[in-house]
């Protein structure tokens, strides 16, 4: 009796087997290799308009079928010079009913950002798989998808201008204090965020200026983050694999029911303190940006803002601060000049000198920002050190848009003045040009970076 139990249960193993395996392969049978193969695989493209610009987020889409048993699989991303690639999520298996058949099929969704115009060839993925073939044995195979061609039309907008190419844009400010109700020798703090959907934190522009005469600005530290949108949520079924492939994060932070895709954010902040009784105006902040749905030029904005100390009577002891604090009085008639600001932002400064040598408390009482402001110069020193070796690496690699990505964080960070790079507009012309320009001597503009660059001590 056990002999037979053992039969039949070995019997109905044999059946299930039969049933996984029999019908993909008559299927395979009945419809020719030539017709239907064992395993398909092929890319799909998905752009937001209709023409793709460099630099552009271009979603790419793997498809797989298969019509016999995968026991092990590694499917692999292309690589190759002229474009980015970052993946989306998680690889997603499910079955599909396709000519009559219930068929396993995979999904993998990755970003391709091409760096410049003209054709960018994206190489085949290639799925490498161990199957088991109709003699029930395992066996290796290579499955490639076709090549990817990519016609990226050339950059629109001026030649000098920041170029960003996004799906969407948004620039937001606060103000620690409302600048325009001041006390005397107090400071305020600006904060601009700017954010982009479908670029890298690396794409969206350098902080703007914040110069003006009459007014004593301190930069503060730049803040960079990309995260990957996964797109909305899916059905309720898949939301516990979601939840736990969140919890195994890449590179980069992935976020649910957010756009597909990197979503980038820069944040800049400033101390700002009057040094003058008249009132300052900021400029409008302008961030130009190219709307790759729409495919035109737009620009956000912030209106400009009034830096002012709160009105009071201009009593001997306000007249007496003021001067302590270097806060100049308007002259009627005469405004302040930049070489008067310079003057006033000395005295600033030997009144601070003063005032340390005399103790912490008085710094404190007069310059309550000066020593995490001190701090923050130290690290954005120690950071721009260390881009010097980051471009003389790119210029010795031959990494012509590597080097343009260091430069433009190093502009971005105030470290180095965009206008006095004589050798930039060549590197930007061999990159975004159509046709590009010829190639520029990237150790002569890795040089010339790193003598304009802002820092304490020599670069090393």
């Amino acid at each position: 009796m056990r002999g037979r139990a053992f039969l039949d249960r070995l019997a109905a193993l044999v059946l299930c087997l039969a049933a996984l395996v029999v019908p993909a392969i008559a299927a395979e049978a009945a419809a020719g290799p030539a017709e239907r193969p064992a395993v398909r695989l092929w890319v799909t493209v998905e752009t937001a308009g209709p023409a793709i610009r460099p630099q552009e987020m271009v979603i790419l889409r793997v498809h797989g079928r298969y019509h016999v048993p995968v026991t092990l699989e590694k499917l692999e991303d292309p690589t190759g010079p002229g474009f980015r690639l970052v993946r989306i999520g998680r690889d997603v298996w499910h079955d599909v009913f396709e000519d009559g058949l219930t068929v396993r099929a995979l999904s993998r969704t990755v970003a391709v950002f091409p760096e410049r115009s003209g054709e960018t060839v994206i190489p085949p993925f290639v799925h490498h798989l161990t199957v088991l073939n109709t003699k029930m044995k395992t066996e290796k195979i290579d499955v490639p998808t076709a090549p990817t061609v990519l016609t990226v039309a050339p950059a629109e907008g001026p030649a000098d201008a920041w170029w960003l190419p996004a799906r969407a844009v948004r620039v937001t400010e606060t103000w620690s204090v409302p600048p325009e109700a001041l006390a005397i020798g107090q400071s305020t703090r600006r904060t601009i965020a700017i954010e982009a959907d479908g670029v890298f934190d690396d794409q969206l522009p350098p902080a703007p200026s914040m110069r003006a005469d009459g007014l004593i600005v301190f930069p503060g530290v730049t803040e960079r983050k990309t995260r990957i949108g996964l797109g909305q949520a899916k059905a309720e079924a898949d939301l516990a694999l979601r939840e736990r492939s969140l919890r195994r994060p890449g590179r980069f932070e992935e976020v649910k029911n957010a756009p597909e895709g990197p979503i980038a954010r820069v944040v800049y902040t400033w101390d700002i303190r009057p040094a003058s009784d008249r009132s300052i105006v900021l400029p409008a902040v302008e961030i130009p940006w190219f709307d790759v749905a729409a495919g035109v030029m737009r620009t956000e904005t912030l209106p400009p803002r009034t830096v002012a100390l709160q009105g009071m009577e201009r009593t001997a002891d306000v007249v007496a601060l003021e001067t302590k604090l270097g806060i100049m009085a308007p002259v009627e008639g005469r405004p302040v000049t930049r070489d008067g600001a310079l003057a006033v932002a000395a005295t600033v400064a030997a009144a601070l000198a003063a005032t340390a040598a005399g103790g912490l408390a008085g710094l404190a009482l007069f310059a309550p920002g000066a020593l995490p402001a001190a701090r923050a110069s130290a690290e954005r020193a120690r950071q721009r050190r260390r881009a010097a070796a980051g471009l003389r690496g790119a210029a010795r690699r031959g990494d012509a848009a590597g080097l343009s990505t260091a430069i433009g964080r190093l502009v971005a960070d105030g470290a180095v003045d965009e206008d006095a790079l004589t050798g930039l507009k060549a590197l930007d012309r061999h990159l975004y040009a159509e046709p590009p320009g010829p190639a520029p001597d990237l150790p002569a503009i890795a040089r010339e970076t790193i003598a304009r660059l802002k820092i304490s001590g020599p670069a090393r």
